[in-house]
């Protein structure tokens, strides 16, 4: 289960922005990938939340408002992808809820771990990445 949810949330985690230009000004966005990217990670970039429900609780916070941050001020050109991919967290984090937050109990329960796959695999999510990975690259300088 480590593994492949450390596999989901970094796939699904949001690339951090550097600075580029374009006609558009997409600074304040790319603002608030860079943040998102600085809370996110395998467990929230911090590695107790692996065995320390609490932790996870308040790593997950900090991710899925910075999540919804980025999903509430994405531009229209990347709306939906932003959108779609944000939800994984989300429903990620409604399982975490679920589970009081503890990754070690999670990894035991079949059901939770097919929950998290489907997640995982769920249609589209790869697409969007890869649309939001280009829109990053050549409106924030991401490479």
């Amino acid at each position: 289960m480590r593994k492949r949810f450390a596999l989901v949330v970094t796939t699904l985690v949001l690339a951090g922005c550097g600075s580029g230009s374009s006609a558009v000004d997409y600074t304040e966005f790319c603002g608030l990938a860079q943040k998102m990217n600085a809370v996110s990670g395998t467990h929230g970039e911090d590695p107790a939340a692996i065995t320390d429900p609490q932790v996870m609780a308040d790593t997950w916070a900090k991710v899925t408002a910075a999540a919804k941050e980025l999903r509430d001020n994405a531009p229209k050109i990347v709306k939906d992808d932003v959108t779609l991919m944000v939800s994984t967290i989300l429903d990620m984090d409604a399982i975490f809820q679920k589970n009081k937050y503890d990754l070690v109990a999670m990894s035991k329960d079949e059901k939770t771990r097919k929950a998290v796959d489907a997640i995982s695999s769920r249609d589209g999510v790869a697409d969007a990445s890869k649309r939001f990975n280009t829109f990053m690259e050549k409106n924030c300088g991401v490479s």
